[in-house]
């Protein structure tokens, strides 16, 4: 056998990332050594075998040396490849782990719910317990439904108690919105007549119905509320145009609207429910205007002349904004009023900022009416409120009387008094003054 036979039969299988000429590489190197040192011993030696056994005693087995500068050159690359096997089988034991463990915690946590879920069910088949209220005190136990035979409990309506709930001297007012069982809880408080007023999320409302409290108990109060009421409307924005007049500066006007829902009423288990009314404040180019108002009566002096008496508005931390969100439905113009800008140096609380108006006329719709007004979820609502000629000539007379006054200055004038109510929105759009409505005024 020669000697590259015999050192090609030292190396073993092929293994992935081996070079390819390294096999042939030793073979070459292994074989020319082994043929030098063979042609130097047949010199001395002329016996062929004799000389094989001298090469091979001092050299060693030929496989085995392949062998062994085989693995030398490979042992990077065996090395690797037995450190990236590590790697997998640690990574696929700790996928095996982590999947143990996640269904481990599954199952403790399904195991903790369904012994919580026992307890609840358990607490709710319970009575419940009497509440112990002092004799001197009541609670207010005001459940909230929908009419039907379901009486379906509504969440999140507004209730209010006013009445002497803590005094004598003034009224108080305590409020709570119902929670998912349709019940808000008031009190303690003093027992005696309370003016109960409830907001549902659907805009509809009753105010001012009359119930008493008994010390010493809880006085549970069931109020049904129309059909629909619990639920909260989509909303639209809504702009307002109006066919301004040329000669008149529409940033020096106001225009206060107010607008009626359709339906306005509904009569439920014997009260009558309203809709929440929409009330803007705009200016002539129809935009609305958003901020704190104060509200008072113009004194009747030459500053005023003959709109002294009036009503006089003061709005500070004026926004003026196009459009304005309401509850998506359909509405009918109820009123329009409209009140002329009047300078810095007239206004009873005077400061840098503020506007001011005074009331100069008013247009009150008859039922029905109005055309309808359409606020459609998704789509450009512009509602074209169209004004009378004849109520722009008070508007008129009023700003020509007022620039006579000269420009608007601010003055350190204080005299007079008012409250500031700030316009806040309304859950039906707009923004409301924080007192009744115009009709429950007109009312009053």
């Amino acid at each position: 056998m020669g000697w590259r036979e015999a050192v090609g039969e030292g190396f073993g299988p092929h293994r992935e990332g081996e070079p390819a000429e390294l096999r042939r590489d030793i073979i070459d190197e292994l074989t020319d050594h082994l043929d030098c040192a063979m042609r130097r011993e047949l010199v001395a030696t002329p016996d062929e075998r004799a000389a094989e056994r001298k090469v091979l005693a001092r050299f060693g087995d030929p496989r085995q040396i392949a062998r062994r500068l085989w693995l030398d050159a490979m042992k990077e690359t065996i090395m690797s490849q037995r450190i990236m096997l590590g790697v997998v089988v640690l990574l696929a034991a700790a996928c095996v782990a982590a999947s143990v463990f996640a269904w481990l915690s599954f199952r403790q946590g399904q195991e903790l719910n369904e012994a919580l879920l026992a307890r609840l069910e358990d607490l709710a088949s319970r009575p419940a317990a009497a509440v112990s209220v002092p004799s001197e005190l009541a609670v207010a136990k005001i459940r909230v439904v929908e009419e039907g035979e379901d009486g379906k409990p509504v969440t999140d309506a507004e209730v209010s108690l006013k009445g002497n709930a803590f005094r004598d001297v003034q009224p108080d007012t305590v409020s709570l919105s119902t929670g998912t069982d349709g019940v808000a809880t008031l009190g303690p408080i003093r027992p005696g007549p309370y003016a109960l007023h409830v907001f549902t999320p659907g805009g509809f409302y009753i105010r001012n119905r009359g119930i008493t409290l008994f010390g010493g108990s809880e006085n549970e109060k069931v109020v049904v509320c129309p059909r629909g009421a619990g639920v909260r409307a989509s909303e639209a924005d809504v702009g307002i145009t109006f066919d301004w007049f040329d000669d008149i500066d529409p940033d020096a006007a106001l225009v206060m609207l107010t607008f009626v829902p359709v339906p306005s009423h509904r009569q439920v288990d014997g009260a009558a429910w309203r809709a929440a009314e929409l009330h803007f404040e705009t200016t002539g180019s129809g935009e609305f205007l958003v901020g704190s108002a104060i509200w008072q009566s113009a004194p009747r002096s030459a500053r005023f002349g003959k709109y002294g008496g009036q009503d006089l508005v003061t709005f500070e931390q004026v926004q003026l904004l196009p459009t304005m969100p309401v509850r998506a439905q359909s509405y009918r113009l109820r009123r329009v009023s409209f009140w002329a800008r009047v300078p810095h140096a007239m206004l009873l609380i005077s400061g840098s900022g503020r506007r001011g108006y005074v009331k100069v006329s008013e247009v009150t719709c008859a039922d029905n009416a109005s055309p309808l007004f359409e606020a459609r979820h998704g789509m450009s609502n512009d509602w074209k409120v169209e004004i009378p000629p004849e109520s722009m000539e008070g508007l008129r007379e009023a700003l020509a009387q007022y620039q006579e006054e000269g420009p608007f200055e601010p003055t350190p004038n204080s005299s007079g008094s008012g409250v500031v109510v700030p316009l806040v929105p309304r859950a039906a759009g707009g923004f409301d003054r924080g007192t009744a409505s115009s009709d429950e005024q007109e009312s009053k």
